[in-house]
């Protein structure tokens, strides 16, 4: 269990997810939760199988590598109408 997320993860919250996959030996990710937990999902399940940093894969087509398999059980919240 990763529990470091935070609302707009920095890139070194999400290399720090990535790194605790690899040591170890993670071989899927579960990522529960809207928002910033599937964006950080996606981004740790690759950088967790491929080379290179966060920021080699900006862009369009760059992130081209291997990936973990990435299983999400999205969730909503907010504000009951008044």
């Amino acid at each position: 269990m990763f529990d470091g997320l935070v609302t707009y993860p920095p890139s070194h919250v999400i290399g720090a997810a990535a790194e605790l996959c690899r040591q170890r030996g993670i071989e899927a990710v579960l990522s529960i939760g809207g928002g910033s937990a599937p964006h950080t999902a996606k981004r740790v399940v690759y950088l967790s199988k491929s080379p290179g940093w966060l920021d080699d894969i900006y862009g369009i087509y760059l992130a081209t590598g291997k990936r973990l398999p990435l299983l999400r059980a999205a969730t909503t919240a907010g504000r009951s109408p008044s």
